[in-house]
């Protein structure tokens, strides 16, 4: 999710001459967005692929879709994020809330893709257990660990393609050792 750091410091100031939705994330995705960014609100960089994503999803899919989020922005206690959408491509048809429901899933996933990055260089660097890379995740990114992140972040971490790809090589460097050995 590649935002520009400048914009996105005056994002809550400029918020209002531009088109503003609060989004709900995950408390690790909502943590990880203001570690990194020094603020709530994210503005894509033009032309990112992350704003083009936006882009095509409100003029093909928003106006049709009756995808909607899990819940409300600011209920259930999860915590809002204000994605501040690229100018002047916010059509009068677009819904709303599968709008909301789809950036809620991108950055989750985004979010996703970037922590599973995180914990596989930690086990290539030399590490031993997935835990011990999602607290050094966490104090890194100065995210609270919180039973309920613990658990999502060691869920995300087991279903993620890294894990995957990485017990692959694993099995097959063990595969191909046994192989090469002559009787």
């Amino acid at each position: 999710m590649k935002t520009n750091n400048n914009t996105n410091t005056s994002a809550a100031q400029a918020a209002n001459s531009r088109n503003e939705l609060a989004v709900n994330v995950p408390e690790a995705a909502y943590r990880f967005i203001v570690s990194t960014t020094g603020s709530d609100a994210i503005a894509p960089i033009p032309e990112s692929h992350f704003a083009n994503e936006i882009v095509n999803f409100i003029e093909t899919k928003a106006a049709k879709a009756k995808t909607k989020p899990a819940c409300s922005p600011g209920s259930n206690n999860q915590p809002t994020i204000k994605v501040i959408l690229p100018n002047s491509h916010y059509p009068k048809t677009a819904n709303p809330l599968a709008l909301q429901g789809f950036l809620s899933k991108r950055i989750w996933e985004k979010f996703k893709d970037i922590f599973a990055s995180y914990v596989r260089a930690y086990l290539n660097g030399g590490g031993q257990v997935a835990t011990d890379a999602i607290c050094d995740f966490c104090q890194v990114y100065q995210i609270e660990m919180s039973d309920s992140v613990k658990k999502s972040l060691s869920n995300a971490w087991h279903k993620s393609n890294e894990k995957k790809s990485l017990r692959s090589n694993f099995r097959n460097a063990n595969f191909h050792d046994s192989c090469t050995s002559e009787p």
